[in-house]
């Protein structure tokens, strides 16, 4: 015999109700980013965010990590040629 069930969310829906803060007619979704991973190219829209007189609102649920500019044959900032992108 079949029994209907009730329809279980998925954990997708589960986290996205979690977090929405509001829903236009339109179905499009506000949502908010309780964290962030980053990679390390993002430095650009933080200045733009600074230059804006912006800025980010919760710093401690922003995680980075190296991905673009680590170097590969370089062992120090002066092997790396100029102009390329490095901060120190």
């Amino acid at each position: 015999m079949n029994i209907p069930r009730s329809h279980s969310k998925t954990l997708f829906e589960k986290i996205f109700d979690r977090h929405v803060i509001m829903i236009r007619e339109s179905g499009d979704a506000l949502l908010f980013i309780d964290r962030q991973l980053i990679h390390d190219l993002h430095y650009r829209s933080f200045e733009e965010l600074q230059a804006t007189g912006h800025s980010i609102r919760y710093p401690d649920q922003l995680f980075a990590t190296p991905d673009h500019s680590v170097p590969t044959t370089a062992k120090n900032l002066a092997d790396i040629p100029p102009g390329e992108m490095h901060d120190t």
